[in-house]
């Protein structure tokens, strides 16, 4: 029974930490800037990784490698990149008449109007990524402990979906909007369901 505990255990934690803070920094960062900057600040992931891995001794360096350097020169070029991405944004691209209702006169969206809420989301992305590295280091250390890779995966799986299941039964307790309308809701669930 102590080697189940030590599985479930960390699991569960792990799991619950990457549901909590991970995806609602992601989810409340996009919320104060756009799609783009989410997506080009998510792949800053493997540099967060890399920066958390190397005071962890997770991760080696060696200064007078050019292996060494290249990781160095790498990171710095992406980390300088972000930051001129959540400091400086720029004026629409398109000017369509649904951009140019989106955007205002000064380039700034509709879901993000102060530079203010531009900066705290970006911050809030960039949390997002440090601790979903954080949360890659963890589950590596949890694959060396318990290497039953699949079985780790499907019991992450099973705590996401009651924590998942809970929000959403505490979110949205009016009966009909669980009940399935048309055609591609009934499929789409068959489908699911089918592929279990």
């Amino acid at each position: 029974i102590n080697s189940v505990f030590l599985f479930f255990c960390p699991n569960v934690c792990i799991t619950v930490y990457r549901a909590l803070f991970a995806q609602y920094l992601f989810f409340l960062g996009l919320s104060y800037t756009t799609a783009t900057l989410a997506a080009t600040v998510s792949n800053m992931t493997p540099i967060f990784t890399f920066l958390i891995a190397v005071p962890l001794r997770s991760e080696t360096v060696d200064v007078r490698s050019k292996a060494g350097l290249a990781k160095i020169a790498g990171t710095l070029a992406s980390v300088s990149g972000a930051i001129l991405l959540s400091l400086y944004k720029g004026a629409a691209l398109t000017h369509t008449a649904s951009s140019t209702q989106e955007h205002g006169e000064n380039g700034t969206t509709g879901n993000s109007g102060s530079k203010g809420r531009w900066l705290l989301g970006s911050a809030l992305l960039l949390l997002n990524c440090i601790t979903f590295s954080l949360w890659m280091l963890l589950q590596g250390k949890l694959t060396k402990k318990y290497p039953a890779v699949i079985s780790s995966t499907a019991f992450m799986a099973l705590i996401s979906s009651l924590q998942a299941g809970a929000l959403a039964v505490t979110t949205q307790r009016h009966l009909s909007v669980w009940l399935l309308r048309g055609s591609i809701q009934i499929a789409t669930v068959l489908f699911a369901v089918r592929k279990i």
